[in-house]
């Protein structure tokens, strides 16, 4: 994460937890292979009746980039919310500059009605000097069931007064847009637009 807010595709359309089991083999120097099987998404127990979901993950680090494809299933789509999960994270760094990218696609399904979501994130992040840092990240989120598009961009600012002490001075804009009145403003109004600023002081241990 480039930026200090994490992104609205990591919050909206990515599981944030699991219980279960995983196992890890390193094919080779640059393929690592994950598999996993787990209670769903963000389940610490199912109702007993619920069947396992199954998660696989392909890592291709070469160099100073790296690729990971992963897929998460469900075979009990009435109880899951990520009935079949796909996720895309690629990752490229050059001197002083970094990239990620990710995207995000997966359905859920409730009573035979299927809806389908799908997610952009494109980050960059560039050290401009040894006390300056400066990280942009764009998305765009798609719910079709919905008819529901959220548009947001986000721009940060790292000081680091000591140079490359454990200091760091976080400024952090971002600015959401959607097509539905799906955010609240300073009235707790509905509104289209939100903009918040972020202001942290992060101590780092290294």
């Amino acid at each position: 994460n480039l930026n200090y807010t994490r992104g609205a595709l990591y919050y909206a359309f990515q599981p944030f937890w699991h219980t279960g089991v995983r196992a890890v083999f390193q094919a080779t120097d640059e393929l690592k292979l994950t598999g996993m099987i787990v209670n769903g998404a963000n389940n610490s127990l199912d109702g007993g009746k619920e069947r396992p979901s199954l998660g696989v993950q392909g890592t291709y680090t070469k160099g100073s980039g790296s690729v990971l494809v992963g897929y998460l299933g469900s075979a009990d789509p009435d109880n899951d919310f990520f009935d079949h999960f796909v996720d895309v994270v690629a990752t490229l760094n050059i001197d002083k500059l970094s990239l990620v990218f990710n995207a995000d696609l997966f359905t859920n399904s409730v009573n035979d009605d299927t809806s389908t979501l799908f997610g952009l994130s494109g980050g960059a992040g560039y050290t401009v000097s040894d006390k300056v840092r400066v990280a942009g990240r764009g998305e765009v989120l798609v719910d079709d069931a919905a008819d529901t598009k959220v548009y947001t961009g986000t721009a940060t600012l790292d000081y680091r007064p000591l140079a490359n002490a454990n200091l760091v001075l976080r400024l952090d804009n971002r600015f959401e847009a959607s097509d539905q009145e799906i955010f609240i403003d300073r009235d707790a109004e509905p509104t289209k637009k939100f903009f918040q600023t972020v202001i942290g002081v992060v101590v780092t241990s290294n």
